[in-house]
């Protein structure tokens, strides 16, 4: 089975898109033990991201190459993600630092709400409704 010079350019520029794509991937991954605060869930991120960029090459594999692995598909993969991490990455990481400072302000937020509700509340805590069914 041949393929056309066309094909595996189009097949190379999907693999350098997919590189992009994990590259972002592995930035939001990066940043979701941060977000969380635990430390533990850094290796369940790591294997999710493996499972993710595993599928998203089979998948890339099997759809543009036949299922045949081409030495031009990893490469590709290799250069969206040099291309990121020289590039987007930097921005993107500004951004999810950005979120993560949100979501740390957002949950001081909810936590005085929730400490005033409990503050107007406990009074009524130990009495029990006079109202019978």
């Amino acid at each position: 089975m041949e393929i056309v010079v066309a094909d595996q350019s189009r097949a190379f520029l999907y693999a350098a898109v997919l590189g992009l794509c994990m590259g972002v991937v592995y930035d939001v991954f990066s940043f979701v033990p941060l977000m969380a605060g635990k430390k533990k869930l850094r290796g369940v991120c790591d294997v999710l991201y493996c499972l993710v960029f595993l599928v998203g090459f089979l998948v890339l594999v099997h759809t543009k190459a036949g299922g045949v692995v081409r030495w031009y598909l990893p490469g590709g993969v290799v250069l969206g993600m040099v291309l990121y991490f020289c590039g987007l990455s930097d921005a993107v990481r500004f951004c999810l630092s950005l979120l993560t400072k949100g979501v740390a302000v957002m949950r001081k937020m909810i936590a005085r709400i929730r400490d005033s509700f409990t503050c107007i509340f406990a009074p009524l805590r130990g009495r029990r409704s006079s109202h019978r069914d």
